[in-house]
């Protein structure tokens, strides 16, 4: 039998038919505002086109060329590197992370957007005022923290603890440079599925997050967890779905209680 809070969900769903704003990858959100796609699509090709530029420029450090040009160890028999070559690599890593996601860094403007977006979107939900500047600023820090962390991160995970630690190791002793060139362009194409990620999970919850503290601000008590209602949900947000309503205070906040590439949301349960 389909629970209450299961059919209270499809319910949702159904006011809000018509309404939900594609995804940059051709997928539905949720949340039915076309600002937030947008976002995400702008975001996605900054991150991967920045990381990009981090490639060819680490592989113009090994003498391996850019795709573009053929490096000076390209047209040896054996590829080679200093540790001054490892050094570098890794300084412009550090760059990466700091153009990318410091405190006016592109990925962080792109989650504090939509984060303000999430507490509009309430607002409007709730037939209130907003004052988004305000209420921004009183979690920009906390949101540009986590930006810069997370990129931090995943720029060490795949670089230095990656890519770097495979060439200290010895993976790419004896390989032709034209070998170790397509190899190191591959590693950091495996990349760039992350960096989608990251950016597009990010996104969503700071959407809900800024829907959440304005429902908190607003006196709301419950929000129901609501799904995009395609093919394409997961069995876990189905089960968040079919959970709802949920306390505000503890109510799971998509891409964070969830998984990542996460398109959906919460909305305010109001008293009839």
């Amino acid at each position: 039998m389909i629970s209450e809070a299961a059919l209270r969900a499809a319910w949702l769903r159904g006011v809000r038919a018509g309404m939900k704003a594609p995804a940059s990858a051709g997928e539905t959100w949720a949340e039915p505002d076309p600002a937030l796609p947008r976002l995400e699509a702008r975001a996605i090709a900054y991150i991967v086109g920045r990381w990009r530029r981090l490639r060819d420029e680490c592989l113009e450090l090994l003498g391996l060329g850019t795709g573009q040009s053929v490096g000076k160890a390209v047209v040896a028999e054996r590829f080679a590197f200093t540790g001054a070559d490892l050094v570098e690599m890794i300084s412009r890593g550090e760059q990466f992370s700091a153009e990318a996601a410091g405190p006016n860094g592109p990925l962080v403007r792109a989650f504090l957007a939509a984060w303000a977006r999430g507490w509009d979107n309430a607002g409007a939900e709730l037939n209130r005022e907003t004052e988004t500047a305000r209420a921004l600023e009183a979690v920009r820090a906390a949101i540009a923290n986590r930006g810069l962390e997370l990129v931090r991160n995943g720029t060490v995970r795949t670089l230095r603890d990656g890519i770097v630690a495979e060439l200290t190791g010895g993976t790419y002793d004896g390989m032709n440079p034209l070998q170790v060139a397509q190899r190191l362009r591959q590693r950091f194409e495996a990349g760039e599925y992350n960096w989608e990620r990251l950016a597009r999970t990010e996104i969503a919850q700071a959407q809900s997050e800024g829907k959440l503290q304005h429902y908190r601000s607003a006196g709301i008590e419950q929000v129901d967890y609501v799904t995009a209602g395609d093919e394409l949900v997961s069995t876990i947000c189905q089960a968040l779905e079919a959970a709802s309503p949920y306390p505000v205070a503890t109510a799971p906040v998509p891409g964070r209680d969830s998984h990542p590439n996460c398109r959906c949301t919460i909305v305010a349960r109001v008293p009839d």
